[in-house]
């Protein structure tokens, strides 16, 4: 994940581990903001809303590892062989997905200035 990225959060219907291998950043879930540094985990159970942001200088690097998903591989591959257009789609249409595009008062951007 870049320095600046931010997503909202969000639900997936299965679960997933992740785990920092590189870098920090920051794990928003049940409405609470974590710094997660290499090495930590987390164990994101299924239909959790959970968002990300990287606000600092260096990228971070993430293992996920997703559970239950779909039987056949192909339907996962499509899946993520459409997705960086369907995120720009989103972009374009005003979804925020930089840390810089937030509102001064977003509450992810207070938070990254509390880490200073």
């Amino acid at each position: 994940m870049p320095p600046g990225m931010y997503c909202s959060c969000h639900t997936h219907p299965t679960e997933s581990i992740i785990l920092t291998l590189k870098g920090q950043w920051v794990l928003c879930s049940e409405g609470q903001r974590h710094v997660m540094n290499e090495g930590s985990v987390f164990f994101m159970p299924p239909n959790a809303e959970t968002g990300y942001e990287v606000p600092f200088d260096k990228p971070a690097v993430l293992y996920i590892i997703k559970f239950e998903g779909a039987k056949d591989p192909s339907e996962f591959l499509g899946y993520l062989e459409g997705l960086r257009q369907r995120l720009a789609e989103q972009h374009r249409n005003g979804e925020p997905f930089l840390i810089s595009e937030l509102p001064e008062d977003h509450p992810a951007r207070v938070f990254a200035i509390s880490l200073k």
